[in-house]
């Protein structure tokens, strides 16, 4: 967040919110002795991607993301009637800049972290659905110096942004957090974090009404 406040390069800023997106693993392979004696952080990590992944869910789960995506477009060109690439971007550039930037940070930066340590441990206090519920909320609350320092709103406009954007973590967090239960390897969260972050990196302008669909969508999903 300072890095990102006191900044004018557009890089610099990317570079420090990518590095910072690995905070959830770095903080859990740090106090994993303490969290799980006994347990080293390579046997950890492999334990989290050796059950067998369940295709015909992780089909369905992708599936349902892409129908989403095309909805909300739909839904964001009806309402603002413009075309496509009015508010999309999917210049070959774009793509390449959306797909590298979402792979190096958010899915797999965090996802060792919320899904991996994170939601078991709050499934054994509260069951899947809470326990989904109260990762999405820190989840979503993680993000607070995005909100205030890189969303670019402020005033209602600001607030309306943050309401919207915990609704469709929050619900997003639910949605991983029960796949993830019936296939506990984490290949599954990781890419449907990556998804919904690369296909956000398209939208060229109109983001928070964009939000408001998704939000809606994802908490129908949910």
């Amino acid at each position: 967040g300072i890095v990102m406040l006191f900044t004018k390069n557009t890089y610099v800023a990317q570079l420090a919110v990518a590095v910072c997106s690995w905070t959830p693993t770095m903080m859990l392979l740090l106090m994993l002795p303490k969290l799980e004696p006994g347990t080293t952080r390579l046997a950890f990590i492999k334990k989290r991607f050796k059950t067998p992944i369940h295709f015909k869910s992780f089909l369905c789960v992708i599936s349902i993301q892409v129908i989403v995506f095309i909805m909300s477009v739909k839904c964001l060109l009806w309402q603002k009637d413009m075309a496509l690439d009015a508010v999309i971007n999917l210049s070959l550039t774009s793509i390449i800049t959306g797909f590298i930037n979402s792979l190096i940070s958010g899915a797999t930066g965090e996802e060792a972290g919320w899904r991996g340590y994170l939601q078991p441990v709050m499934e054994k206090h509260f069951g899947v659905i809470r326990g989904s519920l109260v990762v999405g909320v820190i989840w979503g609350f993680w993000h607070t110096p995005l909100w205030f320092i890189a969303s670019g709103y402020s005033g209602i406009e600001l607030v309306i942004y943050i309401v919207l954007f915990l609704v469709f973590i929050i619900s997003t967090a639910i949605i991983m957090g029960i796949t993830y239960s019936f296939c506990r390897n984490l290949t599954i969260p990781i890419v449907i974090h990556f998804f919904v972050n690369f296909t956000l990196s398209f939208i060229k302008d109109y983001l928070l009404n964009f939000l408001g669909y998704l939000a809606f969508f994802y908490t129908l999903i949910a």
